[in-house]
């Protein structure tokens, strides 16, 4: 266990079982397998032994989850319009659209800052983002391990529940090994932020598979050693994708 050949191996167990029932895997993630069935696509998303399926047929998925049982044994299974995946609340209302929520995820991180938040802000960030503060002295140990857990667990949220915090995640990631107040203080922000959006959805929906937008922007020089930096999404009609 937590070796990584035991990863390996169960990997393997989990990709040959699928591929034995007639499952492909997408060749942009190997973690998600594809089958035609009855003429609709059968899905599997899997982390670990965390599993989601998805078929428009329910006795379609009767028949996958008991060839899979064959295999493994008896799962928990839950089927409604709302599931709970790696630290996601997916809601189906009905209407073509996912909604993701991740507010029990993100109040985990609120409270291992550990200090009072409750500043309403518009932004995960200030204009002053980029800028270093020559006169901020270095985190203490304690804080320091505080930030990098919190922005280990944004980078999780930002590509999964929020991506309007993406860019102000990813500069806090460029300093978890030199952390310093100024940061601390750019980290309360994007906490109050999230906060204050806490229980805002992701909406996520296409309405055509074969049409995707794409946006693409830079801006030159931004950073103080004169890096650029580039950004970018895409979206299938509503909602982005990062």
């Amino acid at each position: 266990y937590r070796c990584i050949k035991s990863a390996l191996l169960w990997y393997n167990l989990v990709t040959d079982t699928l591929k034995e029932i007639g499952f492909e895997l997408n060749p942009y993630d190997n973690c998600v397998a594809n089958k035609k069935i009855d003429s609709k696509q059968c899905t599997i998303i899997w982390w670990v032994d965390d599993n989601y399926i998805s078929h428009v047929s329910d006795g379609v998925l009767d028949m996958v989850i008991s060839k899979i049982e064959e295999r493994f044994g008896k799962m928990t299974v839950t089927r409604s319009d709302k599931h709970v995946f790696l630290g996601m609340k997916l809601r189906f209302p009905g209407d073509g659209t996912v909604r993701i929520l991740m507010k029990e995820y993100i109040l985990e991180a609120i409270d291992l800052f550990g200090e009072k938040l409750g500043r309403t802000v518009a932004t995960p960030h200030t204009p002053l983002l980029f800028v270093l503060n020559p006169d901020a002295k270095a985190l203490s140990v304690e804080r320091k391990e505080r930030l990098h857990s919190i922005v280990g667990k944004f980078l999780w949220v930002c590509k999964r529940g929020q991506p309007d915090v993406d860019l102000t995640v990813a500069y806090l990631f460029t300093r978890v090994s030199k952390v310093t107040t100024d940061d601390w203080r750019k980290l309360r922000r994007l906490l109050n932020f999230l906060q204050c959006t806490i229980d805002d959805e992701r909406i996520v929906s296409a309405t055509n598979l074969k049409t995707l937008f794409t946006w693409v922007d830079a801006s030159y020089g931004v950073h103080p050693d004169m890096r650029s930096h580039t950004g970018g999404t895409m979206s299938l009609s509503r909602g982005v994708l990062n």
